[in-house]
């Protein structure tokens, strides 16, 4: 039987954040230590974790964690606090990847992690698609998160729809920002594997570096007091979701590798040739 389990950030959580380290510390601790709580009650190892669009930050959080192999992906050049990582630790390796089009075999990583980088994607249905090909025991993705409330900020002006200037996007594109929702992910993920098992957990709430880190002290509690408030209201939710996949028993086959068309020929000889091509029989046309 499929499980969906909805749970939001305590206010002891959100209260403890007062700096970027906090913020993203908190982020990170939660998606990897949801991951290792269901590892450890399946009796098994971390094992190993591809970190798609991953940037210095995975490198700087991921090493603290058990696993065997890390690899970091994304199509920007490595900085030099990922070399760095990959020179300390022989668990670490870098590799340019695409993540909607990943170079890697299907269930070849235990775990396949990425945060707030499906959403800089001109398809991000289709990254987290590969995520779930790829990964073996769960895929885990920190993202933009929708709700009544997220959409009433967002015609009002105040939430941010499209991010622009973003160097490290695939030819530097801008972004519109996509959010996910519990009845899109149930949808996709009932087609991907019916009835087979699959669980869904997310953990939703308010964040926001603006309001939580930028402030003073005092709105900045006042920012996580209000924000706790709200996502215990039906429609408020949060604006960002912590989500945790992990596949059902019955996964479909991998998508067969497009077959090159031929090209168009021209005439009543090019179209029955066409036809023959694609299997089918040939258009008739009345003769004038």
């Amino acid at each position: 039987m499929n499980r969906i389990r909805m749970h939001h950030h305590t206010l002891r959580a959100l209260w403890q954040v007062d700096s970027y380290e906090d913020y993203h510390g908190l982020l990170f601790g939660q998606a990897l230590e949801a991951y290792l709580a269901r590892v450890e009650r399946e009796g098994g190892e971390a094992g190993s974790v591809l970190a798609v669009g991953a940037c210095w930050r995975e490198a700087q959080i991921l090493v603290r964690f058990p696993f065997e192999r890390i690899v970091l992906s994304s199509v920007a050049e490595p900085d030099e606090a990922v070399e760095r990582a990959c020179d300390a630790d022989s668990r670490v390796v870098f590799e340019h990847a695409n993540a909607e089009h990943l170079p890697f075999a299907s269930r070849s990583f235990d775990l396949v992690f990425t945060k707030e980088s499906l959403h800089h994607l001109a398809r991000p249905v289709l990254g987290l698609y590969e995520m779930l090909r790829v990964c073996r025991r769960a895929a885990v993705f920190v993202e933009p998160w929708d709700c009544a409330l997220v959409r009433l900020l967002d015609r009002a002006g105040i939430a941010t729809r499209y991010e622009r200037g973003q160097q490290s996007n695939l030819r530097a594109r801008d972004n519109f920002v996509y959010r996910w929702n519990v009845r899109q992910l149930q949808s996709l993920l009932s087609s991907l594997y019916l009835e087979s098992g699959y669980t869904l957990d997310v953990r939703t709430g308010w964040m926001s570096v603006r309001a939580q880190v930028r402030q003073p002290r005092f709105l900045r509690r006042l920012s996580a007091l209000a924000g706790f408030a709200a996502s215990c209201l039906p429609g408020a939710r949060g604006n960002l979701a912590t989500v945790l996949v992990a596949p059902g028993a019955d996964r479909p086959p991998d998508p067969l590798p497009e077959r090159p068309r031929p090209a168009a020929s021209v005439g009543s000889e090019g179209r029955a040739a066409d036809a023959r091509a694609a299997g089918c029989r040939a258009p008739r046309h009345p003769s004038p």
